[in-house]
């Protein structure tokens, strides 16, 4: 599903999307290339999840489009290497996400918020048993093999 920051952005908010937008699109630009000769907006969006139009705008930005009046459609007005050369210059991410300790929780309200906030608590308590050997979890080998005689004998 493509998504779009609610409008209107504060100054602030614009350059943290335009930053966002702009690494992403190309990105998204050089990862097509790989695939097809030629690239449309709708295709970036579809990969990226990023509107059209902030693609649009991140393009534009960054000085890769231009306005073709003769054709009514935006043309890419750089090369491969440059977008390349971009990416680079970008260098590491600096936010790096681990899915895997994202948590989402539904914003509740009222009642239902308090009643899943406490079973979010008692999902988090962590119960610290007594360490216990496992001789006396599971019984020795010798009782084990009682048992084992014991569900034999029955059957």
């Amino acid at each position: 599903k493509l998504g779009k920051p609610e409008r209107p952005l504060s100054d602030l908010g614009l350059r943290g999307y335009m930053s966002f937008w702009k690494s992403n699109v190309v990105q998204t630009i050089l990862e097509l290339l790989e695939e097809e000769e030629a690239v449309s907006v709708l295709d970036m969006a579809r990969r990226s999840a990023i509107h059209p139009d902030d693609i649009v705008l991140a393009l534009n930005h960054l000085g890769v489009l231009c306005w073709d009046a003769g054709a009514q459609r935006h043309i890419a007005t750089h090369h491969k290497s440059a977008l390349q050369q971009y990416v680079q210059s970008l260098g590491k991410p600096k936010t790096v996400v681990k899915p895997q300790l994202l948590r989402w929780e539904p914003n509740l309200r009222g009642k239902a918020r308090a009643e899943n906030t406490a079973r979010a608590e008692r999902d988090r308590a962590v119960k610290v048993e007594q360490p216990v050997k496992v001789e006396e979890k599971l019984g020795t080998m010798e009782q084990l093999g009682q048992l084992k005689q014991l569900e034999g004998a029955g059957q």
